[in-house]
């Protein structure tokens, strides 16, 4: 599992806590962030958990990371066609990407299905949660990557953000 946007370890520090057989990578492009969760891995003693700062653009062309991972979380990182194009590389074929989203989710779907179609991904279920304690409703996403995915993906020069697929 892999959590992009890691920042103060929200999900993947307590995905580990359920659950200390997964291996976890952490990353963000923050060192604040990177130390604080490393620090809390540490005191934890968790293993087989990697906190990794670096820019998800970035580190998603290295070899040991790119479509290694059968599932790749993230929370509050960015709109979903924009999430899709950093998560995608990730994920292996058959990877699952799971997003956590807010009351806006179906315009964010509306809004992705050209990523979607470019980034080999499609949706395949969506799980609808109220929270009491906000009295508002949180959606998960789960998405599932089809088949390899282009080199190109991706785009470096923080075109992800500023020209959204």
């Amino acid at each position: 599992i892999i959590d992009l946007g890691c920042g103060g370890g929200f999900p993947s520090i307590p995905l580990k806590i359920m659950n200390q057989t997964f291996d976890f990578t952490a990353v963000d492009s923050v060192t604040k962030k990177t130390d604080f969760v490393r620090s809390v891995a540490e005191e934890l003693k968790f293993n087989n958990f990697n906190v990794i700062h670096s820019r998800i653009e970035d580190l998603a062309f290295n070899s040991n990371y790119r479509e290694q991972y059968d599932y790749i979380v993230s929370r509050a990182v960015a709109p979903l066609n924009i999430i899709l194009e950093y998560s995608a590389p990730f994920a292996k074929d058959q990877g699952l990407i799971v997003c956590y989203k807010g009351s806006k989710y179906q315009e964010e779907i509306d809004a992705s299905s050209n990523a979607l179609k470019k980034l080999n991904c499609e949706i395949i279920d969506i799980k609808e949660y109220y929270i009491d304690e906000i009295d508002q409703y949180r959606y998960v996403l789960i998405i599932r990557k089809n088949g390899q995915l282009s080199t190109k993906y991706p785009r470096k020069q923080n075109k992800p953000r500023l020209q959204p697929l």
